[in-house]
């Protein structure tokens, strides 16, 4: 069992929430207290967010340069939603008590293409839970790839 998570920066907005097993189930949700349920709830191997676990001093980590350099936009640490998604993300690792790693779908997609041929989704954030729990299964697997330094971003 694994659980994908495109969270937003707010609780008022819809994180998208993936249990992937034999089947994916994919829906929103919204506070940290329902995400932790469903965690819970799904007692996963691996968990995957789209969102960043770290807070670097400047703009950028390390991590975040390695997929510049690879050619996929990124969004910098300036921007205040960014900080307060990664302060979100970090909150709520520190409350659930399984295996946590960060991922970018959209750097994702762009590296492993044909990976949703066939998909459909309700909304993009699903979609992007999805992508999550795949990368948390590769991870499991050990066949994910990263980029680091000042974090690790899987894909």
């Amino acid at each position: 069992m694994f659980i994908g998570i495109d969270l937003a920066a707010s609780q008022k907005r819809p994180s998208g929430f993936c249990i992937l097993n034999k089947k994916a189930k994919t829906f929103l949700i919204y506070s940290n207290e329902e995400i932790i349920c469903e965690v819970k709830k799904a007692k996963p191997k691996v968990i995957a967010i789209d969102a960043p676990l770290s807070i670097p001093k400047g703009k950028y980590r390390k991590c975040d340069i390695e997929i510049i350099k690879a050619g996929i936009p990124i969004f910098s640490f300036r921007l205040p939603s960014l900080k307060k998604l990664a302060k979100r993300a970090i909150n709520l690792k520190k409350k659930i008590r399984f295996k946590i790693i960060e991922t970018y779908p959209y750097a994702v997609l762009r590296l492993n293409k044909n990976i949703l041929t066939g998909k459909k989704f309700k909304t993009k954030h699903e979609k992007d839970a999805f992508v999550c729990a795949l990368v948390a299964k590769k991870f499991f697997e050990k066949k994910a790839r990263c980029f680091s330094g000042g974090g690790k971003i899987y894909f």
